[in-house]
């Protein structure tokens, strides 16, 4: 090559260089580059004591990821005051200890990444307290080596004017426990309503110079974070819990007097406050005892229990009466007591499964138990095999078939039923004999089916049979319709349920069959069929 033909080549090269327009991202890494839209905002009128919601749009403007810190207050002022201009931006975006890092319940944190090429939407909500002008300064943050700046400022502008304001009434305006005993735990409530013309936000609620962990009260249903509408209330409930109540507190502080605040955006009561207080006061004190041995008492037997050792207050010659009640049994239970009137009391279990008994009293002066002492049993069927059969009718008449694999129904050498209520089917081994307890034909059940010890191999087959809905015996009961439930009890335990609706009698749900096992501890299998058809009753 000769030299002028090199030196021509050398100014072509040396051109493209001196005249290159390529920017860093060319050359190298792709730099993150980001922007915030709108960065100025005139909003013009906004109404006073609510929330005013803008939209931030934050975008990554190349592809590469930015690193975004937050977002910050830098200055808030109506009417050159601070106090009356509240700024919030929920949690993610807000800078911890800025604005508001009060977790929402998002998982995301600050600082975050927003993707190459993407955009997020930053809520901002403005409440001003008066009417006046308004003007607020943000300032976005990201990595330091973001394009075009690593911050980036929103300048916010309105007019904070009076369309209309929120009215939080409360009623009652107290809230008041009155003689309360050990024991009890009582709840009141009270109703908060918006009779004003804007929304009314429920901020906070809020005990009055009360930091203690142990105090004897406690909101059960709170209001905190609700948003009325013009019109709307909603309740808010306390619930006082004497078991808190140390001897030492009744001492120093037998009449309780607490203050709760409600923060709201009501303009003219931002912080309502409800008194609370509460009397304490000691009452005969009811005591349950069990007299039976539970160990002992399987479905269709009796539990008698104790009231006597009832403790009545001092200067009374003693207890005058007893209130027994079984608030909570399984279906089935009638609820009827022998003499719930003494202290001493006996029922009839039909089921398996827990019962609840309660018992209050009066003392001879005429006082009445503050609070009803409880107890709570499970009786547990003492047959390897239990199946009950329960339903929900006052006067239908459902039975219970236990069928032999292969049987036939309403045959006596293959059904256990209400004809044929103690087969032998096995003259070697009576234990392993199914037994009906009884024939319910009144309503509900239950009818309870059982084997002590069934044979391992033995199958069997489930079959319930809607003989008659007999409405003519209670006039108020004019549906066959009704729900069937059958459980089933493995060695004490319960190891499935079935259900199924019945629209009319004479008719047959076949509720599955299994196996029993050759385990000892093993499980059984159900093969649930769930079959309804029409079955006549064949005689009666």
């Amino acid at each position: 090559m000769n030299l002028h033909k090199t030196f021509w080549i050398f100014l072509a090269t040396l051109g493209l260089f001196t005249h290159c327009q390529c920017d860093d991202d060319s050359l190298g890494e792709i730099l993150p580059a980001w922007s915030v839209n709108p960065s100025e905002l005139d909003l013009g009128e906004i109404p006073i004591t609510v929330d005013t919601e803008l939209q931030l749009e934050v975008c990554s403007e190349s592809s590469a990821d930015v690193r975004v810190n937050g977002i910050r207050l830098l200055s808030a002022r109506l009417n050159d005051a601070e106090d009356d201009l509240q700024v919030h931006i929920p949690h993610p975006w807000a800078q911890a200890g800025e604005v508001d890092d009060t977790n929402t319940g998002d998982e995301r944190s600050t600082p975050f990444r927003l993707s190459g090429q993407d955009c997020e939407l930053i809520p901002v909500l403005i409440r001003p307290q008066v009417e006046g002008a308004l003007q607020i300064e943000l300032a976005l943050s990201a990595a330091e080596y973001t394009r075009p700046s690593a911050d980036l400022n929103v300048v916010i502008r309105a007019s904070a004017v009076n369309l209309g304001l929120p009215d939080i009434e409360v009623a009652p305006s107290s809230i008041v426990f009155e003689a309360v005993g050990r024991g009890q735990s009582p709840r009141q409530s009270v109703t908060i309503a918006n009779v004003g013309s804007r929304e009314l936000h429920l901020d906070a609620t809020v005990w009055l110079s009360d930091e203690s962990e142990d105090r004897p009260y406690e909101i059960t249903r709170d209001v905190r974070g609700r948003t009325l509408a013009p019109g709307e209330s909603t309740l808010l409930e306390v619930v006082l819990l004497s078991e808190r109540v140390r001897d030492e507190m009744l001492e120093l502080d037998p009449f309780l007097e607490r203050t709760l605040v409600v923060v709201s955006n009501d303009p003219d009561e931002s912080e309502f406050e409800i008194p609370l207080s509460a009397s304490w006061v000691e009452c005969p004190t009811p005591v349950i005892e069990l007299d039976s041995d539970l160990s002992t008492v399987f479905p269709g037997g009796r539990v008698r229990l104790n009231g006597l050792s009832s403790i009545a207050l001092e200067g009374s010659a003693g207890v005058a009466s007893y209130n027994w009640a079984v608030p909570n049994a399984p279906i089935g239970f009638t609820g009827i007591l022998e003499n719930p009137e003494t202290g001493v009391v006996e029922f009839e279990v039909p089921s398996a499964g827990f019962y609840e008994v309660e018992l209050s009293l009066v003392d001879q002066e005429g006082r009445s138990s503050c609070a009803p002492a409880r107890l709570e049993f499970q009786i547990q069927s003492n047959d390897a095999l239990q199946i009950q059969l329960l339903w929900e009718h006052a006067s239908a008449d459902l039975d219970l078939h236990l069928v032999r694999s292969g049987g036939e129904l309403f045959n006596s050498n293959d059904d256990l039923y209400f004809n044929n209520r103690n087969p032998n089917w096995n003259s070697q081994d009576p234990s392993a004999n199914p037994r009906l307890d009884r024939d319910d034909d009144s309503g509900y059940g239950p009818e309870n089916a059982a084997i002590e010890a069934p044979r391992p191999g033995d199958r069997y087959e489930i079959y319930v049979h809607y003989w008659r809905t007999q409405s003519i015996i209670d006039e108020a009961v004019t549906t066959p319709e009704l729900n069937a439930t059958l459980n089933l009890y493995l060695r004490g335990e319960i190891a499935a349920q079935f259900q199924h609706f019945f629209e009319e009698d004479e008719t047959l749900w076949y509720v599955g069959d299994f196996i029993w096992p050759e385990d000892e501890d093993g499980a059984i299998e159900i093969v649930e069929e769930g079959e309804l058809t029409s079955f006549v009753r064949p005689f009666g």
